[in-house]
Order: C-alpha cells, then structure tokens, then sequence
C-alpha cells in the first residue's frame, strides 16, 4: 500500500471513530467500538486491528453510522459531485 494510500485508509477509520466518539457524547446507540462490533458480529479486537476498512464492511457500516463510503474507501467509492464528499449514505439519503 502507499503512503496515500495508507494515510487515506486512515481517515476512514478515524471518521468511524469519530462518528462512535460524537454518538457517545449526545447518548445515542451504537456509541462505541464495542457497540459496532456487536452490530457487525465481530470481536471489538478485530475491529480494533482493522488499518482500513474492510470493502465487505463499508456499506453495512455506512448504513449502521451514516459515514459515507467514499469517505471510509475513496479507493473504491470516489467522491461524486453534490454530495458533500461522498455517495449520500443510506442512513442519510432521502
């Protein structure tokens, strides 16, 4: 993987962390890596463990959180005009 590569990888699980950090602070479900982890039926290390997430995880993610997959993968979902960095999520779409 290339830097870039890593660094974008990166910020893909960061914004599901942060997502995770704000739901925590107004007390909404799914707060916490835990929590996801549950949701996804895998282990909270296996989650903790990902460098970037996995392409079989985003859309179930995107629609459990509201993070936009180009956001999580732009390698696979390439940012699309109008939509505010990323596919409007289902969570969001309307």
């Amino acid at each position: 993987m290339s830097k870039l590569t890593d660094e974008r990888a990166a910020k893909g699980v960061q914004a599901i962390e942060d997502e995770l950090d704000k739901r925590a602070v107004i007390g909404m479900h799914l707060a916490s890596k835990s929590d996801l982890a549950d949701a996804l039926g895998i282990t909270r290390q296996a989650l903790s463990q990902w460098r970037r997430v996995p392409h079989e995880r985003v859309l179930e993610i995107e629609k459990l959180l509201g993070v936009s997959r180009s956001v999580m993968r732009p390698d696979i979902y390439p940012p699309t005009e109008g939509t505010h960095g990323g596919h409007k999520s289902q969570a969001t779409a309307g």
